[in-house]
């Protein structure tokens, strides 16, 4: 007899083997800034130019007219959230046991994550992650680190370039080998100075989600 904690320990088992062999984790974890934590290889800073003098003798003014400079106008200030700040939206999510299904819940995942080191905002990141993911955990633990050391994650976003495999290997839960790329990305500290910089890449891994309750949960990305 077939009981729900084999049927549980056997989708546990195929998991692990269908994991990586940690290549596409550091390669994720240099994408979100997870390179702190010694995951990876550091590159080197991208040079800032110097800025040259472009000086020139002072011109007589005309008779009549004021040399004093109009006061500059205040930029108007607004609290919308910018499409980087913003929130992924949800109802891009097919909320359904599918192929179409498993691919859109990848692709948002990516998103919450990305949106997750720019806003150090954790609440939505912790809603769609399994019990069961070391990666979420991981992830959340970066995240927390950053927000106590006053540092931001800039660029460093991670998207979809292709979809190679899509299998169901167990009742609901899916594996999408996929290629990811990351955009550069550094880490400023409060003064706004660049701690640590990193160059465009992409990687193939794996991306593993459940269909559980009528909604998908990522449990590993590697």
């Amino acid at each position: 007899m077939v009981t729900m904690l084999t049927l549980f320990l056997d989708w546990r088992v195929q998991l692990s083997h269908r994991r990586g062999s940690g290549t596409a984790w550091c390669a994720l974890a240099v994408a979100t800034g997870l390179v702190l934590t010694g995951c990876g290889t550091e590159s080197e800073p991208i040079p800032t130019a110097t800025p040259t003098s472009t000086e020139t003798a002072p011109s007589t003014p005309e008779p009549g007219k004021s040399t004093d400079a109009p006061e500059p106008t205040a930029e108007p200030t607004t609290t919308e959230p910018t499409p980087e700040s913003a929130p992924p939206d949800p109802a891009q999510l097919i909320n359904e046991n599918t192929e179409e299904g498993a691919k859109s819940a990848a692709k948002y995942f990516l998103e919450v994550h990305n949106y997750s080191f720019v806003s150090l905002d954790l609440d939505l990141w912790d809603s769609i992650g399994s019990e069961e993911c070391e990666f979420c955990l991981n992830t959340a633990d970066k995240v927390r680190e950053l927000l106590e050391e006053k540092k931001l994650l800039r660029g460093g976003d991670a998207s979809i370039m292709a979809f190679h495999e899509t299998e169901e290997f167990v009742a609901g839960v899916w594996e999408l080998k996929v290629t990811l790329k990351q955009t550069p990305y550094a880490v400023i500290d409060e003064t706004n100075t660049s701690l640590e910089e990193a160059t465009p890449q992409d990687w193939e891994t794996s991306i593993f989600a459940e269909f559980k309750n009528s909604r998908w949960y990522l449990l590993d990305i590697g």
